[in-house]
């Protein structure tokens, strides 16, 4: 039977990236990976980041990443100065600004600040009753 066929989502994904971050770590290359997050449980994302910002991993690569799970705006796996934030505005342009440049963060708790709107860069959710429809 083919191996890959009998692994979960979050294994497959995990066997899909892992080079690329190993190139990130090992050999001084910039990989981005958009929804680092998808289809991996939260515990493995986590340690994943952790595996990523280790002061083990010896390295000038760099890794760019795209989260959506808003458990991973944590201080305890990622500095403040690792976050950066993406705002589409009205119109549709996008703004890029680190968490350092927001005024007033004073909070170690991340995820509730930005779940409040403190940061910005929140989804429009209005008429989401029409888009269902």
């Amino acid at each position: 039977m083919d191996f890959m066929a009998t692994q979960s989502e979050g294994t497959k994904k995990i066997l899909e990236i892992a080079s690329f971050i190993s190139n990130a770590i090992n050999k001084n290359a910039v990989v981005i990976i958009d929804e680092i997050d998808a289809r991996l449980h939260l515990k493995l994302t986590k340690e994943l980041i952790r595996t990523i910002h280790s002061s083990k991993a010896q390295h000038s690569g760099q890794l760019i990443y795209v989260i959506h799970d808003t458990n991973l705006v944590d201080p305890n796996i990622q500095r403040k100065d690792q976050l950066t934030f993406v705002e589409k505005d009205k119109v549709g342009s996008s703004h890029i600004y680190a968490l350092p440049e927001v005024k007033g963060v004073s909070s170690d708790f991340y995820e509730r600040a930005y779940l409040l709107g403190k940061f910005g860069a929140l989804p429009f959710v209005d008429n989401y009753e029409t888009v269902i429809e």
